[in-house]
């Protein structure tokens, strides 16, 4: 796949606002329950993102400052073959709040394919780099139904939330340098809808 120049007009311009109610998680919908879990520091990064974008109704593109999307490109240019590199973008934005590394051209969803450790069954905060058929895309795991992977990420419109994937697109699962031990070792069964199930998934 050759590199092409991204679309999207990506001048970020300012932080996101620290004014949103303490506590408000109603932007999250059935996904509220992750404000009740232990959870890796990036997927908390991402969590509290898409609650402030949410509470000041605006695009990624508008709420993180230019001088950050630069700190996280690396110095790298935004020529990707990826349709959107916004998903990368923003995963590394996510990585750098919770300090920890970047890929060298993290617009690039694959470049994370070789991010952290491989894993088997992903747990919650691993990264899921997959393919369909415009490409490459990729974001973090918070759980699972029968039939899709629910990924936390960018999403259309220049948001962030959660997409639902088909498992057969998925190409690697990454996990990154988590400190704790005691976030969820096991995968997360969801509900279609994306509420907690009571049952989960047994480890691997």
């Amino acid at each position: 796949m050759q590199p092409t120049t991204a679309t999207y007009d990506y001048r970020f311009v300012r932080y996101f606002p620290r004014n949103r109610a303490a506590g408000d998680v109603s932007c999250l919908g059935p996904y509220q329950w992750l404000t009740t879990v232990r959870a890796p520091r990036m997927v908390g990064e991402a969590v509290s993102l898409w609650q402030a974008i949410a509470a000041d109704g605006g695009t990624v593109g508008e709420a993180i400052a230019e001088c950050e999307v630069k700190a996280s490109l690396r110095g790298s240019t935004l020529i990707s073959p990826d349709p959107n590199p916004l998903a990368g973008i923003l995963l590394a934005v996510i990585a750098r709040r919770a300090r920890k590394l970047v890929p060298d051209t993290p617009q690039c969803a694959l470049e994370w394919a070789t991010y952290g450790t491989a894993a088997g069954q992903p747990r919650l905060g691993d990264i899921l780099c997959t393919i369909g058929e415009t490409g490459a895309d990729v974001g973090l795991y918070i759980g699972e139904d029968a039939a899709v992977y629910h990924r936390l990420g960018a999403i259309a419109g220049d948001r962030i939330g959660v997409e639902r994937i088909a498992k057969p697109r998925l190409y690697a699962v990454r996990r990154p340098l988590y400190e704790g031990t005691q976030y969820p070792a096991n995968g997360i069964m969801l509900n279609v809808d994306g509420s907690r199930a009571t049952a989960a998934l047994e480890g691997g």
